[in-house]
């Protein structure tokens, strides 16, 4: 005897209990598991609350559109408006190809005026500023970059919520190639 079914066309229950257990697992994984501190350009994240550590670096790997072009470095801090300095002090090493190379930039950002208002942008509690750390660097000159806050009378700094990166074509590269 022939039997006929009817083929169902939507997801069954089981599919969809099984897939919301496998997210809720993966989800729960993740929770458990510690802060990323690598990034590969944009920002990480830091616990406002726990502090940013002078020993711990943060290390991005940026990405280039164009290995032939050189760019700018800049780096860029958020803060909370409870941040008690109006500059921080900023260690970047940028670590080329060669085993052990890099050349390090100190720089400064300047979080507040001499009348203590915010610069930067921002709204509500959050501000976000920053600077540029190097002009014209290749690909090979920056395959990491390693930023260190380098604040003299702490060893920790509250209320930074994020720290980044940004890699941006240099006006010399676009003058290079034309």
């Amino acid at each position: 005897m022939l039997r006929m079914t009817r083929k169902n066309d939507g997801i069954s229950l089981h599919s969809l209990l099984l897939a919301l257990l496998c997210v809720a697992m993966l989800s729960g994984a993740a929770s458990c598991s510690p802060p990323e501190r690598h990034s590969l350009g944009g920002f990480v994240a830091v616990d406002a609350a726990e502090g940013w550590y002078r020993s711990m670096p943060l290390e991005f790997v940026p990405q280039y559109s164009d290995s032939s072009a050189v760019y700018d470095v800049e780096v860029a801090v958020r803060h909370t408006n409870a941040f008690a300095y109006s500059t921080l002090p900023l260690a970047v090493d940028l670590l080329g190809d060669s085993t052990g190379r890099y050349r390090r930039y100190s720089v400064v950002l300047e979080l507040a005026d001499d009348y203590g208002s915010w610069r930067g942008t921002g709204f509500g509690t959050l501000y976000q500023c920053h600077t540029v750390v190097a002009r014209g660097v290749s690909p090979e000159q920056a395959r990491k970059v390693v930023v260190w806050h380098t604040l003299a009378d702490s060893a920790v700094v509250h209320n930074i919520t994020d720290v980044g990166i940004m890699i941006k074509k240099s006006i010399e590269s676009e003058t290079y190639h034309q």
